[in-house]
């Protein structure tokens, strides 16, 4: 009967270790667990066949490649036996324990037609966890492992290849029993050493592939001198390294040296390896005088030095099409990006962090790039995840007339800051992406200098931002004291003003009821009707409607002069750069620029009539006065019963106010009615009006956008504790203090005053009930005494304005500008 392949070399291990067998199950209760009928054949095969029992249970599996016969059976443990028929996967049904030992072998070689297989990975010890690494290699061509032994001088030597096939050896030359498959593995080591004498033997070439040949050059070096193999490592922050010697002896170091277990015979080779690189972070590790011959002592001077592997970091880049991206990766390594990808030239180890930012935004076009995915933490592969998203970004710019040293601007929005020291033109550092919004604030001036702003907030459109005014002028208007009244800042730009008691009236420019256009210092110039005047701190400007003119008054000289014409001119306002004005025979708006003295028109001449939209086609009906931020102008369109929003920035005309009949009321703004309205005063997100045919004063608020009635609207009495009980008479001009507001009551000739706070109660500060003309004098409580001569009074006071120290007021049919001290 022919004898299968398996039976050799177990009828080997029958004859020659049966006694060395017979004694070891002698000692099995010292060696293993007597009720799991275990012992350790570990002086036999060099690795423990059982342990203790653990947790678990765990599989054993693998994979098969090569095979094309049939029949082929492999067996766990000598015990469950499983017939595979195909290339693929393979798994037993039998479940071992945590630390039991596992030997996969080839029960039955397959035939149809005759193959040889062999088993990588077939045998070690569970280690709380699943085995799956087990290859079978099959082949119709099989090879022999054989190799020479030297040195042997003793007996009882006993080789392993793959921990299966044993064979003792005593000559010079020895050959596994079993051939190995054609691309098969094989891993040669000595399971018993020699003794009498006592040697210890070492094995080079141990380890390889059958690659179509017999392998013949393992060799075995006996010795009764053996000397251990041992180094040291450098660069080691990860897990995991593994350390072989000559293919086998595996150790697994975790500090600066390392030393394997097995000592090697003196005239043997050495050849140290890393079998696993470690991870966390993933480093490699080289070894450096790792091979040779051992020389008669130990061999400490191999070295292990392991560097954390390094990669890259890169990623995405869209929507850019500008030039002069740079990025950087930690605040350094900086690139000049371009196209839709990048990748920095310094990897980054293993384990590190990396903060991807954008060092230089791009420019022609100028774009703002910003980083997503941009930080985090090398993790084992190159990082490809941080994306640059590109948009088209705008600049935020104007011009500067009269400066006299450096002035400071600041987006309150993002906090970009530019500080320009000469006229000309100026653009800020930072640019926006379209929808941004921007709002320009000057946050320092010249010494002797005030700084004002004008088209300075709004939201970017696709397009940059090139019509930002700053007009500087000599002086100061931030806080201005002295005299009777004390102002903190410009009424035109806070509305913050508080005037103090005890006024007279003085004329400061014009003569008494005598008509004129001379220009001249005080009562050497003559008016024509001054409607509605206004100031910048520096100059009363005065809308001279009979003579067509806006005129400037010289603050602190009181000289007056011609700024420019406008027909039928009634209202002015100034946000400090512009002098804006109205006409009510014209629906036409213009601007005059105090730097460069150029007028532009803002609304064109149309026909009068109504209709909102865009600014070019936009008609108003008798426009009678206007107040301004700087980029938004609201207008008294006194024909048509309606407060209109004119937005610069945006290029439009809106209704805010009024229905078009005439009326007055509380409720929605734009469903409430006023009547012919005139004076109006801006005080943050308050609207003031005087709503002069309906004899009142009404507040529209633009956050709610509701209108509501401070005071007038009846026929009360002239001084009320509420305003709503109040009387007023043709009221044409406003202005605040922060706590009240100021009134020409043109009707009645009287300065009235109002309370912001509820009920409103009113108040008269100069003039006399049914006392007109112009007499400077002191203001009495009304009514005035009918013999009283030093009262002050008016004939039909009109426009009203202050310039931080004393309120004016033009007196319409006296052809003056008064001033209350």
């Amino acid at each position: 009967m022919k004898e299968l392949p398996w039976e050799k070399p177990m009828r080997f291990f029958r004859f020659y270790f049966l006694p060395l067998t017979l004694s070891f199950l002698f000692l099995s209760g010292c060696l293993g667990n007597r009720e799991d009928q275990s012992f350790s054949f570990k002086g036999v095969f060099g690795f423990p066949i059982t342990s203790v029992i653990g947790s678990g249970p765990f599989s054993i599996s693998g994979s098969i490649s090569g095979l094309t016969g049939t029949g082929l059976t492999l067996q766990l443990n000598g015990g469950e036996t499983l017939v595979v028929s195909a290339s693929g996967s393979f798994k037993f049904q039998t479940l071992l324990e945590n630390q039991r030992t596992y030997l996969v072998t080839v029960f039955t070689n397959p035939v149809a037609p005759s193959q040889t297989c062999s088993v990588t990975n077939g045998s070690g010890l569970i280690a709380s966890r699943d085995i799956g690494n087990v290859q079978v290699v099959c082949s119709s061509s099989a090879y022999s492992v054989s190799g020479s032994v030297t040195g042997l001088s003793g007996t009882g030597l006993a080789l392993l290849n793959n921990g299966t096939d044993l064979i003792g050896v005593s000559g010079a030359s020895f050959t596994f029993p079993l051939s190995l498959a054609s691309g098969g593995s094989y891993s040669v080591s000595v399971s018993t050493n020699p003794s009498s004498p006592a040697q210890v033997c070492s094995v080079s070439n141990a380890t390889g592939t059958i690659a179509s040949s017999n392998v013949t050059n393992v060799l075995v070096v006996c010795s009764t001198s053996s000397y251990s193999v041992s180094g040291s490592i450098s660069g080691l922050s990860g897990s995991g390294l593994k350390l072989k010697n000559n293919g086998g002896d595996e150790i697994s170091p975790t500090g600066s040296t390392f030393a394997f277990p097995t000592s090697i015979a003196s005239g043997a080779a050495y050849s140290v390896s890393v079998s696993q690189q470690p991870t966390s972070p993933n480093q490699t590790c080289s070894v450096s005088s790792g091979a040779g011959t051992i020389a008669s002592a130990n061999i400490t001077g191999i070295t292990i030095t392991c560097s954390t592997t390094a990669y890259t970091i890169g990623g995405s880049i869209t929507g850019l099409s500008g030039t002069g991206l740079k990025l950087k990766n930690n605040s350094g390594d900086e690139i000049s990006a371009s196209g839709s990808s990048f990748v920095f030239p310094t990897s980054i180890a293993d384990g590190s962090t990396y903060a991807v930012s954008v060092s230089n935004q791009p420019s022609g076009p100028l774009q703002l790039c910003s980083v997503t995915s941009g930080s985090g933490t090398v993790a084992g592969a190159n990082v490809s995840n941080p994306s640059i998203s590109c948009v088209n970004q705008y600049s935020v710019g104007g011009t500067i007339t009269g400066l006299s040293g450096s002035v400071t601007i600041k987006n309150l929005v993002n906090g970009d800051t530019y500080t320009a020291s000469s006229n000309g033109s100026f653009t800020m550092p930072a640019g926006l992406a379209a929808s941004e919004n921007f709002n320009l604030s000057v946050t320092a001036t010249p010494f002797s200098q005030f700084c004002k702003l004008a088209m300075m907030y709004g939201t970017i459109a696709s397009s940059h931002i090139t019509d930002v005014r700053v007009h500087c002028q000599t002086g100061n208007s931030g806080l201005i004291s002295g005299g009777n009244s004390i102002l903190s800042d410009l009424s035109f730009l806070t509305g913050n003003m508080e005037v103090q008691a005890p006024f007279t009236g003085s004329i400061f420019a014009g003569k008494v009821g005598i008509n004129g256009s001379s220009n001249g210092y005080g009562n050497t110039a003559s008016f024509h009707a001054p409607n509605h005047i206004a100031t910048d701190g520096k100059t009363i400007f005065v809308a001279d409607n009979l003579n067509n003119k806006v005129r400037a008054i010289e603050i602190a000289t009181r000289n007056v002069s011609d700024l420019f014409t406008f027909n039928n001119v009634r209202g002015v306002a100034t946000d400090g750069v512009y002098v804006y004005a109205c006409g009510e025979n014209s629906s036409t708006i213009v601007k005059y620029d105090l730097g460069t003295g150029i007028i532009t028109t803002v609304v064109p001449a149309n026909t009068s009539g109504f209709l909102d939209g865009p600014i070019a086609g936009a008609k108003l009906n008798q426009p009678n006065h206007l107040s301004v931020d700087g980029v938004k102008i609201y207008v008294s369109d006194t024909g048509n019963h309606r407060i209109r929003m004119i937005d610069q920035r945006v290029g439009s005309v809106t209704t805010i106010a009024g229905t078009g009949l005439a009326g007055i009321g509380n409720g929605s703004a734009t469903a409430t009615k006023l009547n012919s309205p005139k004076g109006l005063y801006l005080q943050g997100n308050s609207l003031f009006i005087a709503s002069t045919d309906a004899d009142a004063i009404v507040k529209l608020d633009l956050s709610s956008s509701t209108l509501s009635v401070l005071a007038g609207g009846n026929s009360g009495s002239y001084d009320a504790t509420t305003g709503t009980s109040a009387a007023f008479s043709a009221p044409t001009g406003l202005i605040s203090d922060g706590s009240k507001l100021y009134v020409t009551d043109g009707g009645s000739g009287l300065i009235r005053t109002i309370s912001l706070t509820a009920p409103n109660p009113t108040g008269t500060i100069s003039g006399c009930v049914g006392k007109s003309g112009t007499i400077s004098g002191i203001h009495y409580a009304a009514p005035c005494p009918g013999s009283a001569t030093t009262a002050a009074s008016f004939g039909t006071p009109f426009g009203i304005t202050s310039d931080g120290y004393n309120i004016l007021i033009s007196d319409d049919t006296d052809h003056i500008v008064r001033r209350m001290e």
